[in-house]
């Protein structure tokens, strides 16, 4: 049922006018017993350790972990540790610049403890993404029909913050240290992959758009004028953060860009193809004409959540640029539309720069994160009450 939560059909990704418009078994024993050894750890929720965070606490400045000799290459059981001076009580999100260092398909995981605890439960296991990209340019056949394209892994350095893998929380996870020395202990779970800095930020927090709106303006932005609408077709991802997301033919509508009936074109992402949390697809956009604020346009169809919304975060040159960019929502249609990004009241406009820019689109798990959440957490309250009732009875 989340995958279904998640799932929506890219044809012409966006398109920027003056405004933009788009449519669009590795696991071994050691691995296993590592993963055993950490949920035994006694450690609260992340639910509960984060309701005591208070934003007052917030820290300034960042602190920026960097392995001797640059970096450091974790296979599956291995560590590296940091120790850190921290000046006064403070609250963190953490990110972590890494490079993948193995073929395998699987998402790398890592955990964390800090003075040789975890935290909080959530942080026996997080998730980090790998990189691929289409290995050619979409080809044909001999009689024209397009050919599917073969995915290629890219090993570049990448950065992510550390968060909850399953969505039930859509801000990177916080993380409280007080003033003194500790020890960061950062765990390969999963994969091998290597290890360029560890980052303890300033958490993020966005603001809403009228806010962001007004700071463009006084730093001298304005609206573009006067260009032509640049349109980026979905099926010409740039990189992305699974193999799996990879175009595919769709002949059930007109609307389609390039519509054809007799031969098959590969003219859509996403579906179910597009329905995990944190599965992510990255466009580059590289003929911005000038700085300015630009709208964006999606040709979408989202038609397996009847009733349901579809989110997706959207990062503008890789930053969430306003709260109303997360979980930005995709209503039920059995037919393709054109999704103004905006509200009710106005389409949003959104900072670019001359010349070269990225849009990712990011799934998450928008208004049904809470609920999961919550069924979660009564499915373990249930399970606790049966293992009592089971050593009561025998």
């Amino acid at each position: 049922m989340l995958r279904k939560i998640t799932s929506v059909m890219l044809s012409a990704v966006f398109i920027i006018s003056a405004a933009i418009t788009t449519s669009a078994a590795e696991g071994d024993a050691l691995r296993d017993k590592m993963l055993v050894s950490f949920s035994a750890e006694e450690s609260e929720s992340y639910e509960v350790y984060s309701k005591e965070l208070k934003s007052e606490l917030y820290a300034k400045e960042e602190i920026n972990l960097i392995p001797a000799g640059g970096s450091v290459l974790l296979v599956e059981g291995e560590s590296i540790t940091f120790d850190v001076g921290v000046p006064t009580d403070a609250i963190y999100q953490i990110k972590l610049t890494y490079k993948t260092a193995d073929e395998s398909t699987q998402n790398p995981s890592c955990a964390l403890r800090v003075d040789g605890a975890l935290p909080f439960d959530g942080a026996s296991n997080m998730w980090l993404s790998r990189l691929w990209k289409n290995e050619t340019e979409i080809l044909q056949d001999a009689t024209g029909n397009d050919l599917y394209q073969s995915q290629i892994q890219l090993h570049d350095e990448h950065t992510e913050y550390l968060r909850d893998p399953n969505g039930y929380f859509d801000e990177p996870y916080l993380f409280l240290l007080t003033a003194g020395v500790h020890t960061i202990e950062l765990r390969s779970v999963q994969c091998e992959y290597e290890i360029i800095s560890l980052t303890l930020c300033t958490p993020r927090e966005l603001r809403s758009y009228e806010k962001k709106l007004a700071e463009y303006k006084a730093a001298g932005l304005k609206e573009a004028q006067d260009i032509e609408n640049i349109k980026i077709q979905a099926e010409n991802v740039t990189v992305k953060s699974s193999a799996m997301l990879a175009a595919v033919a769709d002949r059930s509508s007109p609307a389609i860009e390039p519509a054809v009936e007799m031969t098959t074109r590969l003219n859509i992402l996403g579906g179910g193809r597009f329905d995990d949390f944190g599965q992510w697809i990255e466009y580059q956009i590289d003929d911005i004409p000038a700085d300015g604020l630009y709208q964006l346009t999606f040709k979408v169809k989202q038609n397996e959540c009847k009733g349901i919304n579809v989110a997706r975060n959207i990062y503008v040159n890789g930053e969430i640029p306003f709260e109303e960019a997360k979980n930005f929502e995709f209503k039920y249609s059995s037919k393709y539309q054109n999704v103004v990004f905006g509200d009710e009241n106005c389409a949003y406009l959104i900072p670019l720069k001359k010349g070269k820019n990225t849009i990712r689109f990011e799934a998450s798990l928008g208004e049904v994160a809470e609920i999961c959440r919550r069924v979660e957490e009564s499915l373990e309250k249930l399970n606790a009450a049966y293992r009592e009732i089971i050593t009561v009875t025998g």
